[in-house]
């Protein structure tokens, strides 16, 4: 659970509004971070205060990791993905998709498949967990 701050902002150049988070009226504007910013600060991009929302977690966007192969590994969040494939950190799973071990699809939770979100069976999890077992280990000895 989180609370989000929604605002309602107004574009004098372009005479553009907008109604939602600060991230997405970032990219609604096109503008980055530190420009956004600046133009709040000169007053060319105003803002107003609408309401407070409280977000759970089943909101947020989910990621569905697959690997090299295209079968399926993992749904969840980044974190949770590094610790199921018993990585150190954020930066060795971001390491192994750059090199593409892992290929990363972003989804919201409605447009998730629900074949990825069923619980599985006790057999197939003892499966998946051998076959990641022989996987690192075949890495280990590689040397990648």
């Amino acid at each position: 659970m989180g609370i989000v701050k929604v605002y309602k902002f107004y574009n004098s150049e372009t005479e553009k509004s907008f109604t939602g988070l600060v991230k997405d009226a970032r990219k609604a504007f096109g503008l980055s971070r530190h420009f956004f910013d600046k133009k709040v600060r000169e007053g060319v991009i105003t803002r107003a205060f609408l309401r407070t929302e409280i977000v759970s977690n089943s909101q947020e966007p989910q990621y569905v990791f697959f690997n090299a192969d295209g079968e399926w590994v993992f749904t969840g969040s980044k974190i949770g993905c590094a610790k199921e494939l018993g990585l150190d950190n954020i930066g060795a799973l971001a390491y192994r998709i750059r090199k593409g071990d892992y290929i990363v699809k972003k989804y919201n939770p409605d447009e998730i498949d629900r074949a990825y979100q069923l619980s599985k069976t006790k057999k197939v999890q003892k499966r998946e967990h051998s076959n990641k077992e022989y996987l690192f280990k075949a890495i280990y000895r590689c040397g990648i």
